[in-house]
């Protein structure tokens, strides 16, 4: 079997603990911590800080661990952590988990982004050959489905089961897909791992290959520009349908579920495009689009238009995930790929958490969760359209070389 052929198989089974790793712990924990334990928005946006950080801090140190240990089994690791981390949950009271638990389990959740963006997408980015930008759009888009059915699942159970089974189940489907993607990628590991470049080991030489104006740009204009969306629209949207349409913790489970189904749609075409387009640019028309959906849901009128507005979110954010990558991937040496996509992480996570204290901030002095969708979508439109116009001005400047899909 091809790499390629295997990191797609091994696709639904790493992003199912990607999007418990993830947006499970915004949805499902989310509903837990606020509604089921009655500690409030306010409460959940400061018990997120443990949650960003513990990204910041696993993404500083993962691609050091993968070097020496391989990507496999940091990626495993990770996850393995995380699948524990759900299964304890229904063993703790409600005083012990909100004083003490919590804030362990939102840093051991965050190694599982940390090491899906870090250590999975350099892993998809090798298979991928010189032209990542397809198959890493394409097991974006196979992320999708798997999401769907997965948060489909545990809503059903929560919903006639409450939320400690629905846990308990959630922890099991993460350790089984653990072990599917662990047998399924054995065969890459090995070798490959020699070749890691981590991102403390890259030298002088690295740090200058890295500080290119096209990468800063990328970094600066747009990995920080996108936690200004999907972090409010994750973190908060669940909480803007329940305290301000007044809607139920499940319609608002199932919303958000369904709500990434666009998304499929969007990460199929980019697939198809990818790598015929210049990524930079693509990349920030996706980041503008991505904040006037985020401003959007600040402006709804009623909860049937926030949700218009959240599955044009997902639309565009899909989209952007399929740009990202690829433009980091376009103007990063081969070599360093692994250090690029770690530092891009990096940089994401440490806006996510400056996003996160600004929320946390805004929640304590009672200004309304709509203010901070119309905030932060602006300071992401703004952003995009300053990587949008970097990119134009680049492309005339010294087009790529044009290339062919892989197909």
């Amino acid at each position: 079997m091809t790499p390629t052929a295997r990191i797609l198989l091994a696709t639904p089974a790493v992003y199912t603990l990607w999007a418990m790793g993830w947006f499970g712990v915004m949805t499902f924990i989310n509903a837990y911590y606020t509604v089921e334990l009655d500690n409030g928005t306010v409460a959940w946006n400061g018990a997120m800080l443990w949650f960003t950080g513990g990204i910041i801090v696993w993404q500083l140190c993962i691609t050091e661990v993968s070097a020496r240990f391989g990507r496999l089994r940091t990626l495993a690791g990770a996850c393995l952590a995380g699948s524990i981390g759900y299964l304890a949950i229904p063993f703790f009271d409600a005083a012990t988990f909100t004083r003490w638990y919590a804030p362990i389990l939102f840093v051991v959740m965050g190694s599982i982004p940390a090491a899906a963006t870090s250590v999975w997408i350099p892993m998809a980015a090798e298979a991928g050959g010189e032209r990542p930008g397809r198959l890493l759009a394409l097991s974006q888009a196979i992320n999708v489905p798997s999401c769907i059915v997965v948060f489909a699942a545990a809503t059903w159970l929560i919903d006639h089961y409450r939320f400690r089974v629905g846990f308990l189940a959630i922890g099991a489907t993460c350790l089984i897909s653990t072990v599917l993607f662990f047998i399924i990628l054995r065969p890459l590991d090995g070798p490959r791992k020699e070749r890691i470049v981590s991102l403390p080991r890259i030298g002088w030489k690295g740090v200058r290959e890295l500080a290119s104006p096209a990468i800063i740009l990328i970094l600066l204009a747009g990995f920080a520009a996108e936690p200004f969306c999907f972090q409010i629209c994750n973190q908060l949207w669940p909480n803007l349908m329940v305290e301000h349409f007044q809607w139920s913790v499940t319609d608002t489970n199932y919303a958000v579920t369904f709500g990434r189904l666009p998304g499929m749609l969007a990460l199929l075409v980019v697939s198809c495009f990818i790598d015929r387009l210049n990524p930079v640019i693509a990349y920030g028309v996706m980041v503008v689009l991505t904040g006037l959906m985020t401003v959007g849901c600040g402006w709804a009128p009623s909860g049937a238009v926030a949700v218009a507005a959240y599955g044009g979110f997902h639309l565009f954010q899909c989209a952007t995930w399929g740009c990202d990558i690829a433009a980091l991937a376009r103007c990063a040496p081969a070599r360093l790929r692994d250090a690029a996509i770690c530092l891009g992480s990096t940089v994401l996570t440490v806006s996510a958490m400056g996003v996160g204290m600004l929320l946390d901030a805004m929640g304590r002095r009672n200004i309304p969760l709509w203010e901070g969708f119309r905030m932060s979508g602006t300071c992401a439109m703004i952003l995009g359209a300053i990587l949008l116009c970097g990119g134009i001005l680049r492309w005339r400047a010294a087009p790529p070389p044009q290339t062919e899909s892989i197909t």
